[in-house]
């Protein structure tokens, strides 16, 4: 009985996030962004505690952004870390954290038909 109940959970497993973004609120996420933009990812680095992201921007929403940005976000995606791609734009919701510009998963998404409603 648990191996078939450990079989249909994993037929119909998808992701799982710790934080809760289903329907992000748009307006007090522009609020607290730093800029919002349309960026194309470039380069990506691991390190301890969090993966950096550089950025070339394409078109800005909001804020004063540089053509390339670095921006930081939580190391797994479990934790709501972006994982981001290259072959597709993102939009960006960048907001600062003491000296560093972050990202999440709920603050940022690939422009791909899965997340049109939010564009």
């Amino acid at each position: 009985m648990k191996l078939a109940l450990l079989v249909l959970c994993a037929l119909f497993a998808s992701d799982a996030f710790a934080c809760s973004c289903i329907k992000p609120d748009m307006s007090r996420m522009e609020k607290s962004a730093e800029f919002v933009v349309l960026a194309q990812l470039k380069k990506n680095s691991f390190s301890i505690g969090k993966k950096k992201y550089v950025f070339e921007t394409i078109k800005k929403f909001k804020g004063e952004a540089a053509e390339r940005i670095v921006v930081w976000t939580p190391k797994f995606e479990v934790s709501c870390g972006l994982k981001a791609r290259r072959d597709v734009p993102f939009v960006l919701f960048v907001y600062r954290e003491g000296d560093k510009l972050m990202v999440d998963h709920c603050s940022s998404w690939p422009l791909t038909k899965e997340y049109a409603h939010f564009t």
